[in-house]
């Protein structure tokens, strides 16, 4: 790690560091959501369904919503 600051002033070094470990999180932060947005097999957070009705005509309905994991 030496090197990798070796250019920054010594007091500068160690906040650097600490912003690189917060943009980590926030990478792995953002894997995560991506992940759970897509869901199990790429399904998604919403399982659509067309049905027809009596009159004939197409509607979009929601027949599934992933809970948002705690």
């Amino acid at each position: 790690m030496e090197d990798e600051t070796s250019w920054l002033p010594a007091e500068l070094a160690p906040v650097a560091l600490r912003l690189a470990r917060a943009d980590e999180a926030v990478y792995q932060l953002s894997e995560l959501t991506l992940n759970w947005s897509r869901g199990a097999e790429d399904r998604g957070t919403l399982d659509l369904v067309e049905v027809l009705t009596d009159a004939g005509e197409l509607d979009l309905v929601v027949a599934w919503i992933r809970p948002i994991p705690r």
